[in-house]
């Protein structure tokens, strides 16, 4: 699902100087990698994604939350409490920002794993092509009625219907415009990947369990790449990308 439009009136940019990826996080001794998560897939802002979010972090199962956001969209939605009434919280906070405050008053982390707004524009503007800023402009508008229907099934707990809309928009833009299939999905779902795999180097307890929450088009790819460690050090020397630690905001249980 296309969840971020970059600003396509800006112009293009040349690729910056490029750092090797420092590392490869692996995780601690008895765990398989991957192994200490449990995914759960959304559909952006909806109510049923939003109710997903909330039973899965208060369950109590999870030493911490990880989170499809960068700190710049965590703090905004954060904000959005002040300025909509209790009964519209949840929808105006998202699912995200849901999950961390369902997460409730215990000891844990919170982990966010995104880019910024600024650096995907920025991937976005490297990459693009004029063709595909020519074909945006001509098809992009029969595009968006799919993620809307998508959407709407989804909230209607038809999730299997709606993920045949949603998946249809991710296919026309890795059709249409993959240079920016490449940047918000390929090149994200490494980036998630190896921040978790650096979360999940960081998990103390063997038995520890996290909860990750992102958009539905990038589980299955991080997933994989989990699997598979070594793909994610591939991918940032085919990319071109540099690599940046998850940032971790600090949980403490208040009595």
């Amino acid at each position: 699902m296309i969840s971020l439009v970059p600003d396509f009136k800006r112009p293009l940019l040349r690729p910056p100087p490029r750092n090797p990826l420092p590392f490869l996080p692996r995780p601690g001794p008895g765990r398989e990698p991957g192994s200490s998560f449990d995914f759960v897939g959304t559909a952006h802002f909806t109510g049923r994604s939003i109710h997903d979010a909330i039973q899965a972090a208060s369950s109590g199962l999870h030493s911490g939350v990880a989170v499809e956001l960068d700190r710049a969209r965590f703090d905004e939605l954060n904000r959005m409490r002040y300025s909509v009434g209790p009964q519209l919280r949840a929808r105006a906070e998202g699912e995200f920002v849901a999950a961390t405050d369902a997460f409730g008053n215990r000891d844990g982390d919170i982990w966010l794993l995104d880019w910024s707004i600024e650096q995907i524009d920025q991937r976005v503007r490297m990459t693009l092509t004029p063709q595909e800023l020519w074909r945006w402009r001509s098809v992009s508008s029969d595009i968006f009625p799919y993620e809307i229907k998508g959407a709407r099934l989804w909230e209607a707990g038809m999730k299997d219907e709606a993920l045949h809309y949603l998946d249809f928009t991710t296919s026309a833009m890795r059709e249409y415009f993959p240079s920016l299939y490449r940047v918000l999905i390929i090149e994200r779902n490494l980036l998630i990947a190896a921040r978790l795999m650096e979360v999940e180097s960081q998990l103390a307890a063997p038995q520890a369990r996290m909860l990750v929450l992102m958009g539905m088009a990038h589980i299955d790819g991080v997933r994989e790449l989990l699997s598979e460690p070594e793909r994610v050090s591939e991918g940032f020397d085919r990319y071109g990308l540099n690599y940046s630690s998850p940032i971790r905001i600090r949980r403490a249980r208040v009595n």
